[in-house]
């Protein structure tokens, strides 16, 4: 078998490494950030931005403070008031955001809007109805329903975030592009992160709220439930979009995120006290609906550009983020079960739930398993494919002047140790000009991949073909051989009538052959190469057709030193 190609070239070989650290990402190929909006295009102004956020936050701890300093009542009026007032400002941000962003960037700020009116509407009217009562869980089952279609608008308004995507995962479009692959395991991870935050919300809260007893609050309760359990998919959405996706406004995401997170605490604490027997909790624990919304409103005006902005822009994440990031909550039902283990306390649907979370997880390594050995396949392939363009003339196929060199070296390297023969044989078309002039340069290539079949069937398998470059090929000869014969026969394969573009052109070439006799002593690759230029040129100068072949003699000199040995 002959020996692979000593080398690669360093430009290559760094593409190729390259490429690996490239496609071996789980994400695929590591995409150029977005370029920032122009300034104009902003819905405010950084200095408008920075005021709001700290208008904002004085605001807020105006109101923790006077939360904690007036009577419980007043403290509840208060409460609902400036969550309301604030909720009208999250509206207005929405609203005025919207009509001074781009096209592209005004429908997820409409729906966030229209989101926080949903919940504004009914809150109002439950708070008109309570009297503004302490009760933690007390509002009206009819007016809590409609707050409800909070959660819906806001995932689209998440949806239609402006994002980018986080991969090309060219070439290929990715594994994962052609086979779907990365939606089974995003939705693998969806599943795993959703099923422990469940799992660990329904033992840590919702098991006691279930063991104490609805009484007449149960259907209440169970929205209160539902309610977190829509933030909670929010925040997941907000989490995925941030990995998968590479949103444009990372800074209003951010705060988006924020200001959900905020809400999904203030409901678990109005949960926990129902479950621990509490018919109310200070109004100071309610103020993180009220930081939310204002985190809301900040986030819809906050600009693409600035101190916010490039603190949130990162980049493509660390490789291993999308890899490890979805088995985070399973770590903490792995811990949850092993609490209840330790004081005997597990119950059935907790053991349950985390063996189907280790299903998933099982599952999700699986499929990423194949994925991975489909990516090794494909990085094979594509190395070899590289291999063979960057040692291949792409017109004809066949073996450029890099291989052909790097060939010839290993045979003068084999003649110098066993006496190998040897013969080097240059061929150049006559009439190749003249073809590309009157017919064009598509006849011209078309007569190039003809001369090149007609090479590659005139020689053994074992020998060596290549194209030099325009209309110059290259034939190395190895092995015992007739030389004259294989040029003869070379010679009379070009000359056959050859179809081109509507008509028959009969080709001519001029050959310059190289011999090394068997006692020629150590030889250069450059040697050989030199000597059978000049016995094309030779050739060439006698006329069309013609054929030249020299040998190497045991001195070095050859016939075109001596002008001895000339076969025509």
């Amino acid at each position: 078998m002959r020996s692979s190609v000593s080398a690669v070239p360093l430009l290559r070989r760094w593409a190729v490494t390259r490429m690996e650290r490239t496609w071996l990402s789980p994400t695929g190929v590591r995409p150029v950030p977005p370029p920032l909006p122009p300034p104009d295009a902003e819905p405010v102004s950084r200095s408008t931005f920075r005021k709001l956020a700290v208008g904002s936050a004085v605001f807020a701890l105006l109101v923790l403070a006077a939360t904690l300093i007036l009577p419980l009542r007043p403290a509840k009026i208060l409460d609902w008031t400036t969550t309301m007032a604030v909720a009208a400002f999250a509206m207005a941000c929405c609203a005025v955001t919207a009509q001074r962003s781009p096209p592209g960037e005004r429908l997820w700020r409409l729906l966030l809007g229209a989101a926080v009116f949903s919940s504004f509407l009914p809150k109002m009217v439950a708070a008109m109805q309570s009297g503004f009562s302490s009760r933690v869980l007390g509002s009206d089952v009819s007016i809590l329903v409609p707050a409800l279609m909070l959660y819906p608008l806001a995932l689209a308004g998440l949806l239609t975030f402006p994002t980018v995507p986080a991969h090309s995962r060219d070439p290929s479009a990715g594994l994962g592009g052609r086979n779907g692959s990365w939606q089974l395991v995003t939705l693998l991870d969806c599943l795993l992160v959703v099923g422990a935050l469940l799992l660990l919300g329904s033992a840590t809260i919702i098991a006691p709220v279930l063991a104490r007893g609805l009484g007449n609050a149960g259907s209440v309760v169970i929205i209160q439930i539902v309610g977190t359990a829509g933030k909670l998919l929010i925040l997941i959405a907000i989490i995925l979009i941030a990995i998968f996706r590479r949103p444009c406004g990372t800074g209003s995401l951010a705060l988006v995120a924020a200001g959900v997170l905020i809400s999904i605490v203030t409901d678990s604490v109005e949960l926990y006290a129902y479950a621990a027997g509490r018919t109310q909790v200070h109004p100071a624990f309610a103020l993180g609906f009220l930081v939310g919304r204002l985190l809301l409103g900040l986030g819809v005006a906050a600009p693409a550009s600035g101190r916010l902005a490039a603190w949130t822009r990162h980049g493509p994440p660390a490789l291993w983020v999308p890899v490890i990031l979805p088995y985070v909550p399973v770590v903490g039902v792995v811990a949850l079960v092993a609490v209840q283990v330790t004081m005997g306390t597990l119950n059935p649907p907790v053991l349950y739930g985390a063996l189907g979370l280790v299903l998933i997880a099982l599952l999700r390594q699986t499929v990423t398993l194949a994925d991975n050995t489909r990516l090794v396949g494909h990085l094979r392939d594509s190395r070899d494919e590289l291999h063979h363009q960057a040692f291949h003339d792409p017109l004809t196929g066949l073996a450029n002047r890099a291989l052909f060199n790097d060939r010839l070296q290993q045979a003068v390297t084999r003649h110098d140790r066993h006496g190998d023969p040897i013969a080097v044989l240059f061929c150049d078309l006559d009439d190749f000009k003249d073809v590309n002039d009157t017919l064009g340069h598509p006849a011209g290539d078309e007569l190039l991949r003809a001369t090149a079949r007609r090479l590659t069937s005139s020689v053994r398998a074992a020998d060596t073909v290549a194209r030099l470059g325009g209309d110059e090929f290259a034939v190395l000869l190895e092995g015992p051989h007739d030389p004259a014969a294989t040029g003869h026969r070379i010679a009379a394969t070009i000359r056959g009538p050859c179809p081109l573009v509507g008509t028959t052109r009969t080709i001519q070439a001029s050959i310059g052959m190289v011999v090394v006799e068997p006692a020629v002593g150590p030889l250069t690759a450059e040697t050989l190469l030199h000597h059978a230029d000049q016995a094309m040129y030779t050739a060439k100068r006698r006329g069309k057709g013609q054929m030249v072949i020299h040998p190497l003699n045991a001195g070095g000199a050859s016939a075109v030193a001596s002008g001895r040995c000339q076969v025509d």
